[in-house]
């Protein structure tokens, strides 16, 4: 039995497009190549080799000239569900307008980063269309946590008696952040994609 799919009808309804998907899938992937494949995909967070914590989402697009038979996603090689695809991008319209359903065909579905265990963690996307083609796309990431994935009172949370310096040019460094009773040193690091900070080092110091 296949499990259910696991997106909302529409990616707007979890999912704020991005300064990436505003700047059109042109600027992320370049013109279109020459021919026409079958299935064209991309997996857009988390992107291969990135950091994740906390509450995020998992997003993309997928387009083809065929309809779809199937969807489906695994995570570190178990079978996690099948993805509805229905989201609008009219950025991905715009560069494939040639592919039937081009301006719904995004995916995207919440979900807690902070219940993975620490380390190194791989997604696969495997499209499949009524005609046999098929198209893999696979992201290895890692994934940096507190010790509690998801703490319900604010208080526990507190920078009071932390520092905060900038070690390179695009990280921001806290030292003392106070997390459900724990303390922990915490890197923040500018990534383009998302037009903003994201944890890419969580160390509990206490």
């Amino acid at each position: 039995m296949s499990k259910p799919a696991i997106m909302q009808p529409t990616v707007g309804a979890i999912h704020t497009l991005q300064a990436d998907d505003l700047a059109g899938a042109e600027a992320l992937y370049g013109p279109a190549a020459p021919g026409e494949d079958p299935i064209r995909m991309a997996i857009e967070e988390p992107f291969d080799g990135d950091t994740k914590s906390g509450i995020s989402t998992f997003r993309g697009w997928v387009v083809a000239k065929n309809p779809l038979s199937s969807l489906t996603l695994y995570r570190d090689g178990t079978l996690f569900g099948q993805l509805d695809h229905n989201g609008k991008r009219p950025d991905v319209a715009g560069k494939f307008p040639d592919y039937p359903g081009s301006l719904n065909s995004g995916f995207a579905f919440a979900t807690n980063f902070g219940d993975f265990s620490a380390g190194a963690h791989q997604y696969r996307l495997v499209a499949r269309d009524n005609q046999g083609n098929l198209l893999e796309k696979t992201v290895s990431f890692s994934i940096s946590r507190y010790d509690n994935a998801f703490v319900k009172d604010d208080s526990l949370v507190s920078l009071r008696n932390a520092s905060i310096s900038s070690p390179a040019g695009n990280d921001i460094r806290i030292d003392g952040m106070e997390h459900d009773g724990k303390e922990y040193r915490v890197i923040l690091r500018w990534k383009k994609a998302k037009q903003g900070f994201d944890p890419v080092e969580i160390i509990r110091t206490k």
